[in-house]
């Protein structure tokens, strides 16, 4: 049984522990499109992201801000859904500040990396699903 989780605390610990979400924005021809993205940060208003800026998810971005964005953990049963509007960010100082080690994966080159730029999602709606929950009375 599913059950839904309005705290906005709980959404944050589900988001923070899964950490990769798969980022959906509409493309140009209006079509769908989802990749795997780490999210370096969560703040209850936005999720922020490092992208290259020559990828095609920023022209998306650019063209249509709505994304949503979608965390699973089926092991543990948490779900999480964020929809809001996407927004590039060209600022060094953040990129440096939201680095982890885990990026090397995206970004091999590391914080060398040309082009790296940060996708901030300003939320408009958040919702998680916890399984584990026992339901009230």
């Amino acid at each position: 049984m599913e059950f839904k989780v309005t705290d906005n605390k709980r959404i944050g610990e589900i988001i923070g522990s899964i950490q990769t979400g798969m980022l959906t924005t509409i493309q140009a021809n209006g079509e769908l499109r989802s990749r795997p993205m780490l999210c370096a940060n969560f703040d209850f208003d936005s999720l922020w992201f490092l992208v290259k800026e020559t990828k095609p998810l920023v022209a998306d971005s650019v063209s249509n801000r709505a994304a949503n964005v979608t965390f699973a953990n089926p092991e543990k049963k948490v779900f999480a859904s964020v929809t809001g509007s996407a927004q590039l960010v060209e600022d060094a100082k953040l990129v440096q500040k939201l680095w982890r080690s885990e990026m090397k994966a995206w970004f091999p080159a590391g914080l060398h990396e040309s082009d790296l730029a940060v996708l901030r999602v300003d939320i408009h709606h958040a919702e998680a699903w916890d399984g584990n929950m026992k339901a009230e009375n």
